[in-house]
């Protein structure tokens, strides 16, 4: 083969570098492997990975940042976090949201995490935490859905009887 022409090699020595980086950093996160290569993303910027995971919706998606976390107080080494903020009023509704608020932080108090951003329900793991804080996450939310469902039924039908009770005293 001959040798390639100089722009050419370098364009080629760019493209190794780049896919080296992609490879690295798939191999870093496993648990989003497939858009890191999908995308090209590299470690050293900010890349939305997914908006769901197990069945369970995050509209501001599943991310990784090399930018201090919002509301972090310590030292930051910029070396990325993946960041999932919980909204539990997209999850769930009015009625649920105190009830969701309060089991996700009870919830993720003893879940490992680089930082918790308790005033915008940010969640920011390491890399080798993730999968175990997104499970958790997952757990909660499945809890709080079948819980919810009751405390839902139980207001209705406490409305009900209001209702009933006020057409009785007319």
């Amino acid at each position: 083969m001959t040798k390639l022409i100089p722009e050419l090699q370098q364009k080629l020595d760019k493209q190794k570098a780049l896919y080296k980086q992609v490879q690295e950093f798939a191999e870093l996160l496993p648990l989003f492997k497939n858009e890191i290569i999908r995308h090209e993303y590299t470690p050293d910027r900010y890349c939305k990975f997914t908006e769901s995971y197990k069945g369970v919706y995050f509209a501001w998606g599943i991310c990784w940042s090399v930018i201090e976390p919002t509301n972090y107080e310590g030292k930051y080494n910029s070396e990325g976090t993946v960041s999932v903020y919980v909204n539990c009023l997209t999850l769930f509704n009015d009625d649920l949201y105190n009830f969701a608020t309060t089991e996700l932080f009870k919830t993720m108090q003893d879940v490992p995490m680089f930082h918790n951003d308790v005033l915008n329900s940010t969640f920011y793991f390491e890399p080798h935490q993730v999968e175990h804080g997104l499970d958790s996450i997952v757990s909660w939310y499945n809890r709080v859905k079948a819980e919810g469902d009751k405390i839902l039924k139980q207001k209705k039908r406490e409305k009900l009887e209001r209702e009933l009770k006020e057409l009785e005293n007319t």
